[in-house]
C-alpha cells in the first residue's frame, strides 16, 4: 500500500468549499457570509443583498446556521450568542453562473422553523412567516410571526427570476429572522439547484448494470448519453416525462470507465449536463472501498469526513447506517445525505444499510416501519434482494469480493425482516453466502456484533440477553462455516477494532459526523483498538491480504493492520 492518497489529503484536510457545478449552484456545507444582526447592516436595509456589496468583514461558515435546536439537531455554524442578543442573522453566498441561458429551471431548498426572506441578486424570491409585501424591507429586530416546532423544508420554483442572474458572480441572500430576543430555537438551511434538483447518482447492479438516478423540478423526458470516450455514443431515453429518473444503462463491459451526462426535456424547456464518469465493477482482482457511518447530522465534521471519503480514491463506499438524524425524513435526504454526498455519488456508488434512526418518526424515538420504508427506500437508490424484492438487505460482487447488506437496524423483533435462526433473512444469507464463490466475504450492517461502548448491554428485545450475544450466536456460526472475513457496523459513534474471533475481524465505523460516544465503557477482551474519533475506514484487498487502515478526521492514520484471507 503507497501513502500517496494520504499525503493529498494532509495537504487539504481544511473544511471545503466544494466549487459550484452546474446544478447545484449553491450546496449545503459551502461556506457563507453572515452578520449578527444586533444593529441594521453597514451602508443600509437593502444593500446587502446585492452582488457586489463587499461582505468581507463579516463572519464566515458553513451552512446551515442554528441556535438552541439540540446535540443532533444543530447544523454545522451553532450562533452560540443569538439568545437575548439579536433577532436576525444576516447571510450571502457568491456562486458563478457560466451561462444562465443555459438554466431552465431554479429552485430553492430552504430548511427552517423561523422566518425568512431570500434574495437573488438583490431581488426578492420568497418570504415566509415575515410581515410585508414582497420586497418590503424589514427591520433587524423584526420578530417572525412562525414559530414551528419542527422545522420544514420547502423547494421553491423560483424560475420566474433567472433573468436576475448574470454571468460570472451572483449572490443568494437570506435574512433569517427567529420570533424574539428570547426565542430558544432557530435553524435555516439552503441550497439553490439549477434545472435538477438531486444528483446525479450512480447505482450498480452489477458489473454489467449500472443505474443513473436524478430528480428534477418539473416532469421532463430524462436521457442518459453514456460511452467509452468523451464524446459518448449510446443513449437511453425514458419513455414518458417524471421527475425521479432512475435510468438503466446495459451492456456494459467490467472494469471500464464510462463518460456519461444526462439531460431532460418538456415543453417547458431542456437542459443536458457535462460529462461525468464512472468506473464498472470488476468480475475478480484488487479493489479498494471506504467504510463509515453515523454521519447525518448536519455538523461541519460530517462535511469534512465527506471530503476526506472522496480523498481516500475508493471503488466504492459502504455507509453503516444512521444516514440521516435525528429521523430519515423525506425533506432532509438531501440536505442530511445526498446533497453533502453527490460530488462523489455522481462517480462512486454508495450502498447504505438501515440504522435505528433511519426508522424513528419524525421528532421523536418511536420506531415505525411505514414511514421509515417510504422515506429510506424511496430516496436511495440500492441493489433489491430476490426474496423480498426490497434493498432492506441485499448483497453485490466487485473483483475479488462479495459484499452482503443486512437488515439490523436495531435488536427490537420488527415483523418484517428480523434476523434469527430459521427466518427469512437468515434463509437468504445463508443461501446467499453459500452461492457466492468470491474468495472474500464482507459484511455491514447497524449494530454492532461486538462493542465495548455504550450499546454493549444494550437488550432492547427484553429476553435478558444482550443484543450483541444474540448477534454473536447468530452471525458468527454462519460467517465462519460460509467464509466471511470481515463485518463492518456502526451505532457506536467511535471507531473499533477487534481480534478475530471464530476467523472473524469486526470493526466498529461510527464517526462520519454525529455527536462522539467514549469507547472501552465496557471491558471487551477482544477489543484491539479504539479511539473516539471522527473518522471512516480505508480497505484495500489484494490477492490474500486485506489491507485497513482507520482515518481521522484530519487525515492521520490512527489505526491499521492487516487480514489474511484465511485465518492461522
Amino acid at each position: 500500500m503507497t501513502r500517496r492518497w494520504l499525503l493529498m489529503m494532509l495537504l487539504t484536510f481544511a473544511l471545503p468549499d466544494v466549487r459550484a457545478d452546474e446544478f447545484a449552484l449553491v450546496r449545503v456545507g459551502e461556506t457563507w457570509r453572515f452578520f449578527k444582526g444586533v444593529r441594521q447592516p453597514p451602508t443600509g436595509v437593502t444593500d446587502w443583498r446585492l452582488p457586489d456589496f463587499d461582505d468581507r468583514a463579516w463572519e464566515y461558515g458553513p451552512s446551515g446556521f442554528s441556535h438552541g435546536m439540540g446535540l443532533l439537531n444543530d447544523e454545522a455554524t451553532y450562533l452560540s450568542d443569538m439568545y437575548g442578543k439579536y433577532v436576525t442573522v444576516y447571510l450571502r453566498k457568491a456562486f458563478t453562473v457560466q451561462e444562465p441561458a443555459q438554466i431552465k429551471w431554479l429552485v430553492l431548498r430552504i430548511n427552517y422553523n423561523r422566518g425568512f426572506a431570500a434574495y437573488l441578486n438583490g431581488q426578492e424570491v420568497a418570504r415566509r412567516g415575515l410581515p410585508g409585501e414582497p420586497g418590503q424591507p424589514l427591520s433587524f429586530d423584526q420578530p417572525a410571526t412562525l414559530q414551528l416546532k419542527d422545522n420544514i423544508t420547502e423547494e421553491i420554483n423560483i424560475s420566474q427570476f433567472i433573468p436576475r442572474l448574470r454571468p460570472g458572480t451572483n449572490v443568494l441572500a437570506i435574512e433569517g429572522h427567529s420570533s424574539g430576543i428570547e426565542d430558544y430555537e432557530f435553524t435555516i438551511n439552503a441550497e439553490l439547484c439549477a434545472n435538477v434538483i438531486r444528483g446525479p447518482l450512480i447505482s450498480p447492479l452489477n458489473a454489467e448494470l449500472v443505474r443513473v438516478a436524478w430528480r428534477t423540478p418539473a416532469p421532463v423526458i430524462g436521457r442518459v448519453e453514456f460511452g467509452t470516450n468523451a464524446e459518448p455514443g449510446k443513449v437511453v431515453t425514458e419513455q414518458k416525462p417524471t421527475t425521479n429518473h432512475l435510468v438503466l444503462l446495459p451492456r456494459l463491459l467490467p472494469g471500464t470507465r464510462y463518460y456519461y451526462r444526462i439531460g431532460g426535456s418538456s415543453a417547458g424547456g431542456s437542459f443536458v449536463s457535462g460529462i461525468e464518469t464512472f468506473v464498472t465493477f470488476k468480475t475478480n482482482g484488487s479493489l479498494a472501498f471506504t467504510v463509515f457511518g453515523d454521519s447525518g447530522a448536519g455538523t461541519i465534521e460530517q462535511y469534512r469526513i465527506a471530503k476526506l471519503v472522496r480523498d481516500t480514491a475508493p471503488d466504492l463506499v459502504l455507509h453503516t447506517g444512521d444516514v440521516v438524524y435525528n429521523a430519515f425524513q423525506n425533506d432532509l435526504a438531501d440536505l442530511r445525505c445526498l446533497s453533502v454526498y453527490q460530488p462523489h455519488m455522481k462517480s462512486v456508488p454508495y450502498f447504505f444499510t438501515f440504522g435505528n434512526h433511519d426508522f424513528f418518526e419524525p421528532g421523536t424515538i418511536r420506531y415505525n416501519m411505514a414511514i421509515a420504508d417510504r422515506n429510506y427506500l424511496h430516496n436511495l437508490p440500492l441493489p433489491a434482494n430476490t426474496v423480498t424484492r426490497t434493498a432492506h438487505f441485499y448483497s453485490f460482487d466487485h473483483g475479488d469480493a462479495h459484499f452482503v447488506c443486512l437488515f439490523v437496524p436495531s435488536f427490537m423483533h420488527f415483523a418484517k425482516y428480523p434476523l434469527r435462526p430459521g427466518s427469512l433473512q437468515y434463509r437468504w444469507l445463508s443461501d446467499d453466502l453459500a452461492q457466492s464463490r468470491k474468495p472474500w466475504k464482507i459484511l455491514f450492517f447497524h449494530i454492532p456484533v461486538r462493542s465495548s461502548g455504550v450499546h454493549r448491554m444494550n437488550d432492547l428485545d427484553y429476553n435478558d440477553i444482550p443484543d450483541q450475544v444474540e448477534l454473536q450466536r447468530t452471525i458468527l456460526p454462519l460467517a465462519r462455516q460460509h467464509g466471511v472475513q470481515l463485518i463492518f457496523n456502526g451505532h457506536e459513534h467511535f471507531y473499533e477494532r477487534f481480534n478475530p474471533v471464530q476467523g472473524v475481524v469486526s470493526i466498529i465505523s461510527g464517526g462520519g459526523g454525529a455527536y462522539l460516544y467514549t469507547p472501552r465503557v465496557y471491558s471487551e477482551p477482544a477489543s484491539a483498538f479504539a479511539a473516539k474519533v471522527f473518522h471512516c475506514v480505508r480497505v484495500g484487498i489484494t490477492n490474500d491480504t486485506a489491507f485497513i487502515q482507520a482515518i481521522d478526521i484530519n487525515g492521520t492514520i490512527i489505526d491499521s493492520t492487516t487480514v489474511p484471507r484465511r485465518q492461522p
